[in-house]
């Protein structure tokens, strides 16, 4: 939905910093009421991200929580996301199936999964930025990874949750980026 995609824009709405560190976001247009709670936790490298949506008109048959990831910035000679070189940037995520990861620079078409996403990410040899979505009454999560032009060429992988129709749907996710260190991906996700 065109008004949907123009409401989460970060130009619009109200933004709030909350007394306990977290900050609330809130946008209202004619066809959506949205919030996003963002809260980051004890460790430093992680976050709790919280999203509500009130449609006033037919729902969208999905959400889509978006990471970008490009192989190679306008203004850069040799790097990427995280200051690696373009064939160091991973897109991956978990599902029922198993891991399924990919080289950024090399991804040409749309993959698709709807077997119950468990996380999702950019990696590159040193950092990591992933979502986990929160497990609540039964939500599977898909995920959806498509090519992205945004002024250079870029990868966009979106966790994905259907609002099966639902004029009010929420859902949550645990955020991480930081090093590729077990002992604080575990504090964000065991």
């Amino acid at each position: 939905d065109n008004d949907l995609s123009k409401a989460l824009d970060l130009s619009r709405g109200s933004l709030e910093l909350k007394n306990n560190g977290a900050s609330e976001w809130k946008v209202e247009t004619a066809a959506v009421k949205a919030q996003r709670t963002f809260k980051l936790d004890e460790s430093g490298y992680g976050a709790q991200v919280h999203y509500s949506f009130e449609f006033s008109g037919e729902a969208p048959k999905f959400i889509f929580l978006d990471l970008f990831g490009s192989p190679k910035r306008a203004a850069d000679k040799e790097g990427s996301i995280f200051g690696q070189a373009p064939d160091k940037v991973k897109i991956s995520f978990r599902d029922l199936n198993g891991r399924h990861s990919e080289m950024a620079a090399q991804h040409k078409e749309n993959q698709e999964s709807d077997a119950d996403v468990k996380w999702l990410g950019l990696d590159t040899r040193y950092f990591v930025l992933a979502l986990v979505p929160v497990r609540e009454s039964g939500i599977e999560f898909g995920a959806q990874v498509a090519p992205e032009d945004l002024g250079v060429p870029a990868v966009r992988g979106s966790l994905v949750f259907p609002t099966k129709g639902k004029k009010a749907v929420q859902f949550s996710a645990k955020v991480y980026f930081g090093p590729k260190d077990m002992a604080a991906l575990t504090r964000v996700d065991p």
